[in-house]
């Protein structure tokens, strides 16, 4: 699929990707339960200015995977690490010098990707972000083994945590995420009104909460750890899901508490690492009764989800097997120094297609040949463009006029 050998990727880690090891830039605590997350070292990677291996910000995971299905080498994703709030003030992007927490320090692990060259080395090839000072020159990156899956309905990305040197960062952390599930609920209301003023006003807002139950939570216990805090928001509480939980439901205090308290998870190896994109389709009322008659929290069931977006009716939106919303547009978007294209005129490298061959199942190959006789497309193309693992190539996608092939 991707086309490196063993031994180039052996040497690329031994020698850090060719990238300068971080050993006292970081706190040592935070380098120590890093460990949890991938046995790999943090490294500076650089951040690519300019050019087609310069693609959108808040695109990574798309970026790595298509200009390595195009200049070879492969994706590399893992988590970058940034110190996001000093104090409790914002440190970087066009917040910064704001206060956003009552004090303490907090770093940010968020899922990214970045580009392994062909020659072994890490580059970052997506540019800063509104959260990021402009002239960034590279990221702290954790690199792992994980691959993700870009394309068909079971997406992933990878879970982004948070580590803090103060209880009072971790109790705002906890209402920051409770905030994102308060948005997911009126998101999800919006689109259900046909309310598509509101939806596009509420996107763009920042929400905070306080959890429900969240009195009982000692806060120190988190500190100086790796955590992914979640928790009920009590505005939606308080609005009549109690009226409904007690009166409706019969629920009685003991299950409220078990099923709606909040749940602040230390990351260790056996946390999982990835989030599922998919969509309940459904009501809060729903997800609820399922974690009642499991006996279990909301929170411990639906670990892999992002609640921000989970009550959102919704397919896939990818390409191969869904609609190729995106690909009109790529994220890959800069012009070639060395030609003058851009990634829509040039195709994936022929080892990345060729690896790709007809299955075994009579059926379904003769479904694959069938749809080849009727697209200006080869077998091996088509199977490229439906791997779960390869993002759709924007050249492949432009070449179908942006239909999707479903196979």
């Amino acid at each position: 699929m991707f086309h490196i050998s063993e031994e180039r990727i052996n040497k690329a880690k031994a020698n850090n990707y060719y990238c300068k090891k971080v050993t006292d830039e970081l706190p040592v605590e935070l380098l120590q339960e890093l460990k949890n997350l991938s046995k790999e070292s943090v490294v500076k990677v650089p951040i690519r200015k300019k050019g087609i291996t310069s693609g959108q910000p808040l695109r990574c995971y798309w970026n790595a995977n298509v200009i390595s299905q195009t200049f070879g080498g492969m994706p590399v994703y893992g988590w970058m690490i940034s110190n996001c709030i000093k104090d409790g003030v914002r440190t970087s992007g066009v917040s910064k010098g704001t206060r956003f927490f009552d004090s303490g320090e907090v770093y940010s692990i968020i899922g990214h990707g970045v580009w392994m060259t062909p020659e072994g080395k890490l580059v970052d090839v997506t540019g800063t972000n509104e959260s990021e000072d402009s002239d960034k020159e590279f990221r702290y990156f954790l690199p792992s083994n994980h691959l993700l899956k870009l394309n068909g309905k079971d997406k992933h990305t990878l879970h982004s945590f948070d580590f803090t040197n103060s209880p009072k960062a971790v109790k705002n952390l906890l209402e920051s995420n409770v905030g994102n599930f308060c948005k997911g609920v009126i998101l999800a209301k919006c689109q259900m009104d046909g309310n598509a003023l509101d939806y596009r006003k509420a996107l763009d807002l920042e929400f905070r909460d306080n959890a429900l139950f969240e009195e009982s939570i000692d806060w120190d216990q988190y500190v100086n750890k790796i955590i992914f805090p979640q928790g009920f928001p009590k505005m939606i509480w308080e609005e009549g899901l109690e009226n409904v939980l007690k009166n409706k439901l019969k629920f009685d205090d003991e299950t409220i508490k078990k099923v709606l308290s909040p749940q602040i998870a230390i990351v260790d190896e056996s946390f999982p690492k990835f989030m599922r994109n998919f969509k309940c389709n459904g009501h809060l009322i729903d997800v609820i009764k399922e974690a009642s008659n499991l006996n279990k929290n909301i929170f411990e069931v639906n670990r892999e989800v992002d609640w921000e977006y989970f009550f959102l009716k919704g397919d896939d939106m990818t390409g191969g097997r869904g609609k190729s919303v995106g690909m009109r547009e790529s994220s890959v978007c800069g012009i070639s120094t060395a030609n003058g294209k851009t990634i829509y005129e040039i195709s994936p490298k022929s080892e990345v297609i060729a690896s790709h061959t007809l299955p075994r199942n009579k059926k379904r190959r003769r479904k694959i040949e069938k749809i080849a006789k009727k697209v200006d497309l080869s077998v091996e193309e088509i199977l490229t463009l439906n791997n779960e693992y390869l993002f759709p190539h924007p050249y492949l996608c432009k070449k179908n006029d942006f239909e999707p092939i479903a196979i």
